[in-house]
C-alpha cells in the first residue's frame, strides 16, 4: 500500500507533498505514487521535530508560509481521496520505538502499570485478537487470580499485531504497519503519563508559537503581511487518541 506525505489546508483539503527529491529520501519501494510507509519514516526520522521538518519543506518550494502553521499527516488514497494515518509522523526521538527489540524491551518494562494496561485495552478496543485483549483486561482488573502471566499475555498481543504468518513460505512476515502504529502508541504514552493537562497544553502551545515564530521569521518584511493572532493548538499530531485517553 502506498503511503503520501501531505499538509491540510483550512478548508479541510490534503495536498500531496512530493519529497522524491529531496537529498534525504532514499527510494526502496517499487511504488511510482506515493512511497512506502518505511521510506516515509526514514525520510521524517532525521529531522528533530515538526519545525524542523516544515523548514525544509518550506525551503525545498514544498509548502507556503500559510503551510506552516497546518497540519502535515501521512495519508493513504482512499476512493481517489486522502485519508490521514491514525498515527502519523515519525521525529527523531521516536525512530528507536520503531525498531522491534527496543519496543518489545519498553512493552515488557510496562507490564506492571495498570493505567497502560487499562490505556492499551481502550486504545485497541476494536483488534480482532479479543483473547489477548480479554486476557490482559482481567490482569489490569484485578479478576485473574494470578493465573494469568502478564508478560507472556503481552508478548502474545504484540506479536500477533506486527507479524503475520505466510501460508507460501512458512514464515512469520513483518507487518510495518502495525509495528509503526504500536511504537509511536508506546512513545505517546510514555511521554504523558507523567504530565499534567496543563503541562501537555503547555507544550502544545509552545510548538504552535515556535511554528508562528519561523513562518514570521520567513514572511518578507515588504510584503505587509498582517500576523495572525496566536490561537491554542488543541493537539499533537500522532497523540490525539492517548491525550484524550489519559484526560
Amino acid at each position: 500500500m502506498a503511503y503520501y506525505l501531505t499538509v491540510e489546508d483550512r478548508k479541510g483539503n490534503y495536498k500531496f507533498l512530493d519529497i522524491s527529491f529531496l537529498e534525504e529520501f532514499k527510494k526502496s519501494s517499487v511504488f511510482i505514487e506515493g512511497y512506502s510507509l518505511g521510506e516515509l519514516d526514514d525520510f521524517t526520522s532525521q529531522f528533530e521535530d515538526e519545525v524542523a521538518l516544515k523548514e525544509k519543506l518550506y525551503g525545498e518550494g514544498l509548502i507556503t508560509l500559510e503551510n506552516i502553521t497546518e497540519d502535515l499527516f501521512i495519508s493513504m488514497k482512499y476512493k481517489g481521496n486522502y485519508v490521514k494515518l491514525k498515527n502519523g509522523i515519525v521525529y527523531e526521538s521516536v525512530s528507536r520505538y520503531i525498531d522491534y527489540s527496543y519496543l518489545y524491551h519498553k512493552l515488557l518494562g510496562l507490564k506492571d502499570d495498570k493505567v497502560f494496561l487499562r490505556t492499551l485495552v481502550a486504545f485497541y478496543h476494536n483488534d480482532h485478537n479479543r483473547e489477548g485483549l480479554n486476557k490482559i483486561r482481567a490482569v489490569e482488573s484485578g479478576y485473574s487470580d494470578g493465573d494469568i502471566d502478564i508478560g507472556e499475555a503481552l508478548t502474545s498481543f504484540f506479536e500477533k499485531k506486527v507479524y503475520r504468518y505466510d501460508n507460501k513460505s512458512g514464515k512469520r512476515v513483518l507487518r510495518y504497519r502495525e509495528l509503526h502504529d504500536f511504537g509511536i502508541f508506546i512513545y505517546d504514552y510514555l511521554s504523558l503519563k507523567s504530565k499534567s493537562i496543563e503541562q501537555r497544553q503547555r507544550e502544545i502551545n509552545c510548538q504552535y508559537a515556535r511554528l508562528v515564530g519561523l513562518r514570521d521569521s520567513l514572511t518578507p518584511v515588504s510584503s505587509g503581511r498582517r500576523v495572525r493572532t496566536l490561537k491554542q493548538r488543541e493537539e499533537i499530531e500522532g497523540q490525539f487518541s492517548l491525550f484524550k485517553i489519559l484526560k
